[in-house]
């Protein structure tokens, strides 16, 4: 059932306020007719199925009291009832009247459009697909036509930050050229220039090179070789200096200046609210010296390292009873399938051709890999692998809702009332309102089926009224700028508490009392969004409290996930290469280990740890033994090698 189908009956002998119910109505998409008259109300309802009313309670002839319980003895329980009144709005008579009809509401006038309009809409939630919001559209359709894709992205108001890569990905299945423009709340302004859906330029404000460092760690050339040229004054970039001295090939310069764009995007994908731009160019007016044709393997990289956990866990819940088809792309899971991670998560392909829902699909994943099976669904969604069926499945499986509202609630005991809602710090009052109302249909207890037991109320009527809570004190600007200041002032507290442990941990690691140290670092990635860089000491760590041998696969297999989890843009420190190389080291290949700890030199030439590393496995060098540990790893190491021949071809 589509609104359209919607019929509501509007009946008030005030003609200003009935027309501009009714309008506001049928924007929305609805069925309308207004009257003023009982007679014609009762005619009406008689020919055309009404599922809901809008009812003021003084009208000629009859009050609307009366006729509300006239149609409640024809007609039972068969629509929705709406109580109005601009003259008895005593709580007596409100309470009366509400028992008396069994209305679902009563407004005063003269009352706020919107708060009807999200009542009405949530009154009828249970026979309407969620509504929703242009951006979360895309995963539910084909990519679509390029001027309509352009139009979508500049219609949209403010959106997360992490939604961008549903922007980035749709883009990049285009043929579009132009530049997508990226204005922070706080006026910071990014650009990603596109030809043909191809990434050819990114502007941020952090313009950090990575080129002379990308060049080392991929082995084009020597740290010195660098160094040179840098101090050259030449006048021209690196790696133009790098070419004319004959120290790099052409085909050097593209590859890192790719790695660099990407990155560069990377850093894009914040939590904070974000308008999008799309202004489209002319692709012949556009000379790129490299571009970036397929987003593929940087996307999933993204979405399992830049995309809160909870943030997506939050965006799913409207669609938790909804079960997924095929896609235009789907035939690439076949490849995916044979990869660990995915094996891990069980057939994911056989769920989706089964019709399982997303609740049904999660509730099969084992509890350490639901998150990874959430992250991996949406980097489906965004490939066009997989999207949404457009209506929801009619679970009976309330046990299965049941463990999951668990964990939903489980999550939200430590989150705060944005996260709740799955919004940021700056979030304006129409994305708190939009995302109360999604999460309201599926969580409210007036939803639950007859056959819900006690528990299953008991669990779901905590979680409403956390979104209640959170929602009524966001919506409240006094509440809302108190609760800003105390989150602000607990944030920087929280963080300096952080720091002062961060640097315990790291002095605990000198002393070799590897097992505290990694206590405090757990504890630290347990308070999200403080330090981006704590999976390199958590991997550090754990390679540090070591396993005995029947468990030493198992310990690399848990290392190379924190060393996956680290974001792209904090995959060239000092640190990130040491941990590297003593994984390296550890795992026998002391060949590899050597160039990451060289490269972590390059960076800190003070770092003793990697210098006392490098002494201990000179002896070594030659002697690799590649097949001791093969740690499987997660699929972001091996994506690039399933992606090898299956970009999209672009018009020149």
């Amino acid at each position: 059932m589509q609104k359209s189908d919607i019929h509501i009956l509007i009946v008030d002998d005030d003609v200003t306020i009935a027309k501009a119910l009714s309008a506001a109505l049928e924007r929305e998409g609805f069925s309308c007719k207004v009257t003023g008259q009982i007679d014609e109300a009762r005619a009406a309802f008689r020919h055309t199925e009404f599922h809901v009313i809008i009812l003021d309670c003084v009208l000629p002839v009859m009050s609307g009291v009366d006729f509300a319980q006239e149609l409640r003895r024809e007609f039972g329980n068969e629509f929705h009832l709406f109580l109005t009144s601009g003259i008895f709005k005593d709580p007596h008579f409100v309470k009366d009247a509400i028992q008396k009809t069994r209305a679902l509401e009563f407004f005063a006038k003269p009352f706020d459009l919107s708060n009807v309009l999200n009542s009405i809409k949530e009154s009828i939630a249970d026979i309407l697909p969620p509504e929703r919001d242009p951006l979360t559209d895309l995963l539910f359709t084909l990519q679509p036509e390029d001027a309509d894709l352009a139009g979508l992205i500049n219609s949209l108001d403010q959106i997360d930050g992490n939604s961008l890569p549903i922007i980035f990905s749709a883009l990049n299945q285009s043929q579009l050229t132009g530049d997508l423009n990226l204005t922070y709340s706080n006026g910071e302004v990014s650009s990603i220039s596109y030809k043909n859906g191809a990434i050819y330029n990114v502007n941020v404000k952090d313009e950090s090179s990575y080129f002379g460092i990308l060049l080392v760690e991929k082995g084009f050339c020597s740290a010195k070789d660098v160094e040179v040229s840098l101090a050259s004054q030449s006048g021209f970039r690196l790696g133009e200096t790098m070419t004319f001295s004959n120290m790099l090939s052409p085909h050097a310069i593209k590859v890192v200046q790719i790695e660099q764009m990407a990155i560069r995007m990377s850093k894009t994908i914040v939590t904070a609210s974000v308008k999008p731009h799309f202004i489209e160019g002319n692709p012949d007016d556009i000379i790129e010296e490299c571009s970036i044709e397929s987003l593929s393997n940087y996307l999933l990289d993204w979405v399992l390292t830049k995309l809160p956990s909870g943030w997506i866990s939050t965006f799913f819940v409207p669609w938790l009873d909804y079960t997924f088809e095929p896609s235009q792309n789907f035939q690439k899971m076949d490849l995916l399938s044979t990869y660990a991670v995915f094996k891990e998560l069980g057939d994911l392909k056989k769920m989706i051709i089964d019709n399982l829902s997303l609740q049904e699909i999660l509730g099969q994943a084992k509890p350490r890999t639901s998150k990874t099976v959430q992250k991996i669904l949406f980097f489906l969604l965004l490939e066009n692998q997989i999207r949404f069926h457009h209506t929801a499945k009619n679970s009976k499986n309330i046990e299965g809702k049941l463990a999951r509202f668990k964990k939903i609630l489980e999550d939200m005991k430590n989150q705060n009332h944005f996260e709740v809602l799955g919004l940021n710090l700056d979030a304006n009052k129409k994305s708190i309102q939009t995302a109360y109302h999604e999460l309201a249909k599926v969580l409210h207890p007036d939803k639950l089926p007859k056959n819900a037991d006690e528990e299953m109320r008991r669990v779901t009527t905590e979680l409403f009224g956390r979104i209640t809570k959170a929602y009524q004190v966001l919506t409240n600007s006094e509440s809302k700028s108190n609760y800003l200041t105390e989150l602000k002032f607990g944030s920087a507290e929280k963080a300096l508490e952080a720091e002062g442990l961060f640097e315990e941990a790291v002095a605990l690691m000198h002393r070799n009392r590897f097992r505290d140290a990694y206590k405090i670092f757990k504890a630290i990635q347990e308070s999200p969004g403080i330090r981006q860089d704590i999976e390199i000491y958590l991997a550090w760590a754990r390679l540090k409290v070591g396993a005995p041998d029947s468990r030493q696969a198992q310990l690399f297999q848990k290392v190379k996930r924190h060393i996956n989890n680290v974001p792209p843009e904090e995959r060239h420190t000092y640190m990130f290469f040491f941990v590297k190389g003593l994984y390296y080291r550890m795992t026998h290949r002391y060949e590899k280990a050597q160039t990451y700890y060289n490269n972590c030199l390059v960076l800190n030439g003070q770092f003793e740890e990697a210098r006392k590393e490098l002494k201990a496995i000179e002896r070594y060098i030659g002697e690799d033994d590649e097949g001791t540990y093969t740690a499987q790893g997660v699929v972001t190491a091996i994506v690039s090698n399933f992606f090898n021949g299956t970009k999209k071809k672009k018009s020149s």
